[in-house]
């Protein structure tokens, strides 16, 4: 789900939509009472997203400006993100990176 914060920037939030009989969702990392997932580190300010080939995992960046200015790898089956850059050092909203944003062809894992 995307969503505007007015002058904010575009947020973004993950919802699980497996049925939750299935397979997928059988691994503890999601539930009938907790589909939403966001965190102000990867989903804040965000300037573009990707799917994996697969389509189990998606690339997010974000701006410095609201966000924590990261290239980040959200593992969706996981539910674990990954900053990938900026390399060697952790960013946050209030110590943020350069800030990202994905273009051109699908990232690569």
């Amino acid at each position: 789900m995307i969503y505007c914060e007015d002058a904010l920037g575009i947020y973004l939030a993950v919802i699980h939509a497996v049925p939750i009989g299935s397979p997928a969702a059988k691994n503890g990392k999601w539930s009938l009472e907790d589909r939403y997932w966001s965190d102000p580190l990867w989903a804040s300010d965000v300037t573009g997203f990707k799917w994996s080939p697969e389509g189990n995992k998606l690339f997010v960046s974000t701006s410095e400006i609201y966000g924590s200015g990261g290239l980040f790898e959200l593992d969706l089956f996981k539910r674990k993100a990954t900053q990938l850059l900026p390399k060697g050092k952790a960013i946050s909203v209030n110590e943020p990176g350069l800030g990202y944003n994905i273009e051109g062809k699908p990232l690569e894992p």
